[in-house]
């Protein structure tokens, strides 16, 4: 990436020399740039780079379509690299302006206001989030119609909200429109986008049922999760483990220790065979040993003190997919010690 900067960087120059700095095509390369800084870490330049390129587009043409994809952009860069939300939201806000007014609905409006839900999401301004999400489902069936996988991915956004305000019964209400879209729809790219909806579905049915304590819905639903993705990848997919991690968690919110055990040293054997990487490192090997020789002996709490260990390991490695999924199981564990203390 460095290296892709420094001719990005020689470029730069040339474009300025010939087409001016005021170019559009100054512009494009100066975008580039930004995209190639924040690979590098750097990113003061990257959004000094993404800064220049937004006067440059705003000087020709403020509603030029370019400058909703350079806000998206910004946006992303803001949301992640800066942790800076407040900033990340004017520039989406930016991105639906130029949108809206040059074409009134347009393909990436959804994403940028579903984006938006997840921000106002992320600080607890919920009535917020599912207006953005609302008008997102507003925009999309003007473009796609009322059952593609955008309105199901925003469904399932509105779900995770109403969930995430403990209204239950409103978060399952919006898993079973999705549900009926899934059911109904006949054409897909391929079987396994179909697979891949129905195992989404499943997954957060059974995540609903588990906050609300219907721990036997909750297990009935991932494991109609795993049926579904085994029908369609022989070992079940790379995240199975986290499913059996689930699955263990709402025996345990059943007080019922040596099942949930069986099922976690499940989701442990998983992970190990999907990420060798990690099931060759000593402290997993370590993990592992543990909590089979504390289940052995049936000194079950000190087995499943050893799993929560393993679990807060992955999390602490910051692996962007692994790290939230190992604490959503640890989250799950918590619920189970608060109830059977």
């Amino acid at each position: 990436y460095n290296i892709a900067a420094q001719y990005h960087e020689r470029v730069l120059t040339k474009v300025d020399s010939v087409y001016g700095s005021n170019s559009e095509l100054a512009a494009n390369v100066h975008k580039s740039l930004g995209k190639a800084y924040r690979y590098c870490h750097r990113y003061d330049k990257s959004m000094e780079n993404y800064e220049m390129a937004s006067r440059i587009l705003n000087t020709i043409d403020s509603l030029n379509p370019e400058l909703s994809d350079l806000y998206d952009k910004m946006a992303d860069f803001c949301r992640y690299a800066q942790k800076d939300t407040s900033a990340a939201i004017q520039y989406y806000l930016q991105a639906i302006h130029i949108l809206k007014t040059t074409f009134g609905a347009h393909q990436k409006i959804g994403r940028y206001y579903v984006a938006l839900g997840h921000l106002y999401d992320g600080l607890e301004e919920y009535q917020t989030a599912l207006e953005c999400y609302y008008r997102a489902l507003d925009n999309d069936k003007r473009v796609y119609g009322e059952n593609s996988d955008w309105i199901i991915q925003t469904n399932s956004s509105i779900s995770s909200t109403y969930r995430d305000m403990g209204d239950f019964e409103k978060a399952i209400e919006y898993l079973r429109v999705n549900k009926s879209i899934i059911d109904q729809r006949i054409e897909w790219e391929s079987p396994r986008d179909k697979t891949s909806q129905y195992s989404a579905y499943y997954r957060d049915l059974g995540d609903v049922n588990f906050l609300q304590k219907d721990y036997t819905s909750a297990l009935d639903a991932y494991f109609k999760k795993i049926a579904v993705d085994t029908s369609e990848y022989r070992d079940g997919g790379i995240f199975i483990w986290a499913d059996y991690g689930k699955i263990g968690s709402a025996f345990l919110c059943q007080d019922d220790t040596v099942k949930a055990l069986k099922y976690f040293i499940q989701s442990l054997e998983l992970f190990k065979d999907q990420y060798s990487y990690y099931g060759e490192l000593k402290e997993f090997v370590d993990y592992e040993n543990d909590i089979k020789q504390h289940f052995s002996q049936s000194d079950y709490h000190h087995a499943l003190d050893c799993f929560v260990d393993y679990l807060k390991y992955l999390h602490n490695r910051e692996d962007p997919i692994l790290s939230p999924l190992a604490v959503s199981i640890i989250m799950m564990i918590r619920q189970s010690f608060s109830l059977n203390e």
